[in-house]
């Protein structure tokens, strides 16, 4: 892409050694500065996708932990699980819900309309992790 003029220049050729030019006005070009611009920005950085990351390996190390680790005789006779394992869940949920939550404020209505498949089912899982933990 090169930039000339107050215009962004788009260059593509084909195999067939045929070459096409696009001209887009950089002045139409928007930028978002907006607070959820900045919050969608953030939101789909790398730092953010890590820390939702970490989370998820902390659940699923917790839950190997929780599950195989501890003897059997260690464990709630009623089956339930512990202390400990239920405030990793629960943090964990709350971490999800959160994210989900400033994804929906950042991009507002269109966050579910159009409708977006990931979007619902993250929505989908969230809400049924919550209900049945």
């Amino acid at each position: 892409a090169l930039e000339m003029f107050g215009a962004l220049r788009v260059v593509a050729g084909c195999h067939d050694g045929t070459a096409w030019m696009w001209s887009l006005d950089t002045a139409k070009i928007v930028v978002d500065e907006t607070w959820r611009g900045t919050l969608r920005k953030w939101m789909d950085s790398i730092t953010a996708c890590a820390v939702v990351l970490c989370f998820i390996l902390l659940d699923v190390v917790s839950s190997l932990v929780f599950d195989f680790a501890v003897p059997s005789d260690q464990q709630d006779c009623l089956g339930r699980e512990s202390l400990a394992a239920q405030s990793i869940t629960w943090t964990v949920l709350s971490v999800f819900a959160v994210d989900l939550a400033l994804h929906a404020v950042a991009e507002g209505r269109a966050y579910l309309y159009p409708f977006h498949l990931s979007n619902t089912c993250d929505v989908t899982i969230v809400s049924i992790s919550i209900g049945v933990a």
